[in-house]
């Protein structure tokens, strides 16, 4: 009903811009406005005689609408919208790399899903109205020709220095927008308000196209561990680790230095939240640099747990 009101969907108002293609100053029609309503006062109060007062208030009012519609169309209002031109805007395609999108089913992984939208219809019609640049990324951004040959899975997505790297070295090109191939979120830590405040200064549309499930009820993922990057020898020491889920339960987290058994918790999830935080208690012996596995036991039918675990490393210096 709206598109057939007023020619465009809701959607396309919302996104657009609204101004008078009509050069002449704003002021007139105020003007104009105010001028032909003192007309129309003035003529209603000379039928005072034949019309009461609701009748008076009631054909006032529609006139004045009237009269503003038509001031309104003289004025020639126009929807201006933002559209990349054919030929002249670039587009950037970047497709993650990290380990996760090596995940999937026994028919298909991830990372053959996202290839597969590459090599799309809708990607190969972009490409022949837009020129394209296409990237890889994972720790960082690489720029490639195709994506038939890819690099190993890396461990990290570094989403936040990926997508800015791209923005930079596209600073000089009338980029029109990215659009973006992966199956998470930046997992390495490190994106903070001020790369979220550079990547929005741009102004440029990152366009998402998420792989694989929204939900993985059968999948932990330990996705953080924080403890201190020093300790003493023979402290007892607190970790606190994050489990991301997707239905509630029990997880058990173990801690162990290289293959001694330090400690094990068991963490009550929430099923009604999508992440889980605990902490647990451990002591710590010896000297030097530590390497801490931590470690979640897989579900009954859980099949990738290889994010199931993290490694952190904790300096213990000797004592003096």
């Amino acid at each position: 009903m709206f598109e057939f009101l007023f020619k465009y969907s809701l959607e396309v108002f919302q996104r657009g811009r609204f101004i008078f293609a009509n050069n002449w100053p704003f002021w007139i029609l105020i003007a104009a406005f105010a001028l032909f309503s003192l007309l129309i006062v003035f003529f209603l109060y000379r039928s005072r005689r034949h019309l009461n007062i609701p009748q008076l208030a009631c054909i006032g009012a529609l006139q004045l609408a009237m009269l503003a519609l038509v001031l309104v169309l003289v004025w020639q209002p126009s929807l201006v919208l933002e559209k990349l031109r054919s030929g002249d805007n670039v587009i950037a395609m970047m497709l993650d790399t990290s380990k996760s999108m090596a995940y999937g089913t026994a028919q298909q992984t991830r990372m053959a899903q996202a290839q597969a939208i590459a090599a799309g219809k809708l990607i190969a019609r972009l490409e022949h109205e837009y020129k394209f640049k296409k990237y890889i990324f994972s720790g960082d951004a690489e720029e490639v020709k195709n994506y038939d040959t890819l690099p190993a899975p890396a461990a990290e997505t570094n989403l936040g220095k990926s997508i800015l790297k791209v923005l930079r070295q596209a600073s000089t090109t009338s980029l029109g927008a990215i659009i973006l191939l992966s199956d998470g979120d930046d997992n390495s830590g490190t994106i903070d308000q001020s790369q979220l405040a550079e990547i929005s200064s741009y102004g440029v549309p990152i366009h998402t196209i998420g792989i694989g499930r929204e939900k993985i009820p059968e999948d932990l993922e330990l996705s953080d561990v924080v403890l201190p990057e020093k300790a003493l020898p023979d402290s007892s020491l607190s970790a606190r680790v994050s489990i991301r889920h997707d239905t509630g339960g029990k997880a058990r987290v173990t801690v162990y230095d290289g293959d001694k058994f330090l400690a094990a918790k068991e963490v009550v999830l929430d099923g009604a939240e999508s992440s889980t935080t605990a902490w647990i208690d451990f002591k710590i012996t010896g000297t030097g640099n530590r390497d801490l596995h931590f470690s979640i036991d897989p579900l009954p039918n859980e099949r990738d747990v290889e994010n199931n675990s993290r490694t952190r490393v904790i300096n213990i210096p000797e004592s003096s």
